[in-house]
């Protein structure tokens, strides 16, 4: 039996239940009455709802029908737990979801708003590139112009010399008085109080505008190139000379590099009392001459060396052959001749 049958027949039982009732109290008030026919009518509807409701209670007195229904009750009990426990789970994801779209566009707020800032920035500083351009050439204007006027003021003091000596001498024109010397070196020298502090401050302005223009080159020079290695580094490209820098720079990036370089080099360092310390190692004694030159060409021999880089313990043997030998005889020979 299901369990919207068994709804079914308990609410039939219910009703069936409330007729009775009413059915019974109908009984009741025709008991006193002597009508018998109407008597067995209702007696008869009674015994006809007993007997429904007898039947109800038979499915619901069967054992196996009850356990059953429990099952049927037990199992729509989990699942509606686990409905309710999954639109939980949905929300919380849901939520969740929300959580970082939120977090997402926020983030995508905070790098545009990072990313027009950096634009503002960049055009005020070629604004302010362009403005100082202008200036610097509005100020080198005005230096040249100062500078024009002081020395035109030198070439008037000149002539004027010139000219009282050619009055003194031949009389042409004639000879200014002292007043007139007096306002005119007066005349002159307020010009240069005024135009050569002008000169040097257009001439500190100028040094100023050029220092601001070489900082925003060389800033722009170091964006460029670190934009160029972030590329280079994003495409898989890299410098040739790279591998060079990182092996000799090593030490500056790693303290284990530091200390196993440092304890290489200290390998070879002696105090000057001790013996031995100012001649050639024993381990680097000049080897004979080869008897022949073609002698490399018939040798395979073994040479141990002493590695300084790190990367070859002391003591390992490699085996060179004939023509790697070549350039050594000729140290060789240079050796035993000094």
């Amino acid at each position: 039996m299901k369990l919207h049958t068994a709804k079914e027949l308990m609410t039939d039982w219910l009703q069936l239940i409330a007729d009775l009732s009413l059915q019974r109290d109908k009984l009741t008030e025709l008991a006193s009455s002597q009508n018998e026919r109407e008597w067995r009518q209702e007696v008869d509807k009674a015994q006809n709802l007993k007997a429904r409701i007898g039947q109800i209670q038979a499915y619901f007195s069967s054992p196996e029908e009850m356990k059953q229904l429990e099952e049927q009750v037990l199992k729509r009990k989990k699942k509606r737990e686990w409905q309710k426990r999954k639109r939980k789970e949905d929300y919380l994801l849901k939520q969740e979801a929300e959580d970082r779209k939120n977090a997402l566009h926020k983030k995508i707020d905070e790098w545009r708003s990072q990313i027009i800032a950096q634009d503002e920035a960049k055009r005020r500083a070629d604004s302010l590139k362009h403005e100082a351009g202008g200036v610097l050439g509005e100020v080198k204007r005005k230096q040249t112009d100062a500078t024009k006027a002081v020395e035109l003021l030198k070439a008037l003091r000149k002539l004027r010399e010139a000219r009282k000596q050619e009055a003194e001498v031949k009389g042409v024109y004639l000879k200014p008085t002292e007043e007139e010397n007096r306002r005119f070196d007066e005349r002159v020298k307020w010009l240069e109080s005024v135009m050569v502090p002008r000169r040097e401050l257009y001439e500190t302005e100028e040094k100023t505008l050029r220092v601001m223009l070489a900082e925003e080159e060389e800033e722009k020079e170091k964006e460029r190139r670190e934009t160029e290695r972030k590329n280079q580094a994003s495409l898989g490209l890299s410098d040739p000379m790279d591998w060079f820098h990182s092996y000799y720079k090593q030490a500056e990036h790693s303290l284990h590099s530091l200390l196993q370089i440092r304890r290489q080099w200290d390998a070879f360092l002696a105090p000057e009392t001790f013996p031995g310390v100012s001649r050639i190692p024993d381990g680097y004694v000049t080897p004979r001459s080869l008897p022949r030159a073609c002698g490399p060409r018939r040798l395979s021999t073994r040479v141990r060396y002493n590695s300084m880089d790190g990367d070859i313990s002391r003591g390992h043997s490699y085996t060179r052959r004939a023509r790697d030998l070549r350039g050594a005889c000729g140290l060789w020979r240079l050796i035993d001749k000094g």
